[in-house]
């Protein structure tokens, strides 16, 4: 075969297989797209939403995404147009979402979703540093699965945490099937298939994101703790190392519903509360933010400060209230007589019978 030949058909090859290539792609991101618009429509419906679209995402792809209808008409959405800060600079749009109240960011009622080509675990850690999402969905855009990402430690506080990526050949016949996958932390198993897509098998808000701790499988949590915050946790007595209070019973109270234990310390080693020495925390959230403890349960207000390092929980408030009531009307003083006692003391002192006549003295 002639030489012009030869280099006619390679190149045929090779623009047959990038149109191939190019087409498939396409058919892909249209099924992704799809299901990221029957997220948003079904189990998430209502519920206010965050997108963080990856910086490799090609424009049209990412303008396709603004265009899902389901994505249109919820009820907030907030930009972050790169997660790419390798560069060391930020999109308008992204210092914007970073100037987001934290409290709103990390609403337990709205929906982050992160779509990107190649799971990064560094851009988790900058997603959880400056929004701390409670519900995250993780829309992998690529053909392949990087699942193994749901181990990343930076999720390791998101309560509700779902990965939708390409399914494995031997999990489904079909090429272009997408699975949703999550990651229990305290399983053996690790991360869980928990199927294949199906907008009428993920229907509802807890089928699609099911509960990642529904126990904690016996682990023993090591807490950072100062028992000097009566009446919330303080010591038996003096010489006591054993801790006692609300806090305690609380603790203790979880401990059994969900199967874990855990360890106290009577004071921390550089005996203050929970601020910083010389630019570093110490204290409770000092072994805290050291890693020396799980987490602290010692009560304190959170600052912006504290807020940016560490994840508070819920808040617990006791307010104290005074009712205060119309004093009643003084008695006429025409009743002076009978106040002194009760009517069951005069029912008793005159009974009816002393007011009778004996029968024999009747006349």
């Amino acid at each position: 075969m002639p030489s012009a030949a030869i280099t006619c058909l390679l190149k045929l090859i090779l623009v047959s297989g990038t149109v191939y290539t190019v087409a498939s792609g396409n058919q892909l991101h249209d099924r992704q797209l799809q299901v990221l618009g029957e997220v948003v429509s079904g189990p998430a419906r209502g519920r206010p939403l965050t997108l963080h679209l990856d910086a490799a995402l090609p424009a049209d792809v990412q303008q396709a995404v603004l265009e899902v209808e389901a994505v249109r008409r919820a009820p907030r959405l907030t930009m972050s147009l790169s997660l790419n800060h390798s560069h060391g600079q930020r999109s308008r749009q992204e210092a914007a979402a970073a100037s987001l109240p934290r409290v709103a960011s990390s609403s337990s009622s709205m929906l982050h979703v992160v779509l990107w080509f190649t799971p990064q675990p560094e851009l988790l850690q900058a997603l959880w540093h400056h929004c701390k999402p409670r519900n995250l969905l993780l829309l992998n855009m690529g053909s392949t699965l990087g699942a193994e990402v749901l181990r990343a430690e930076a999720l390791s506080g998101v309560e509700k945490l779902v990965l939708i990526g390409h399914l494995l050949a031997e999990a489904e016949q079909d090429p272009d099937a997408l699975g949703v996958y999550t990651a229990l932390p305290f399983s053996p198993g690790g991360v869980q298939l928990l199927g294949p897509w199906r907008r009428e098998s993920f229907g509802s808000w807890e089928a699609l994101f099911p509960d990642r701790f529904p126990s904690f499988e016996g682990y023993t949590f090591h807490l950072a703790s100062w028992m000097i915050d009566y009446p919330y946790l303080y010591r038996k007595n003096k010489t006591s190392s054993q801790g006692t209070g609300i806090t305690f019973k609380v603790v203790d109270s979880l401990s059994v519903l969900l199967n874990c234990s855990y360890t106290l310390t009577v004071e921390p080693p550089e005996l203050v509360y929970a601020g910083k020495v010389n630019g570093s925390w110490a204290g409770t959230l000092g072994m805290v933010y050291r890693k020396e403890k799980n987490f602290t349960v010692n009560m304190f207000y959170v600052t912006l400060e504290r807020w940016k390092d560490f994840d508070p929980s819920a808040y617990w408030s006791f307010v104290n209230m005074d009712v205060f009531l119309l004093a009643p009307q003084p008695f006429p003083m025409s009743t002076n007589l009978l106040r002194p006692f009760t009517f069951g003391v005069w029912a008793t002192l005159s009974p009816p019978w002393r007011w009778q006549c004996p029968p024999a003295w009747c006349w």
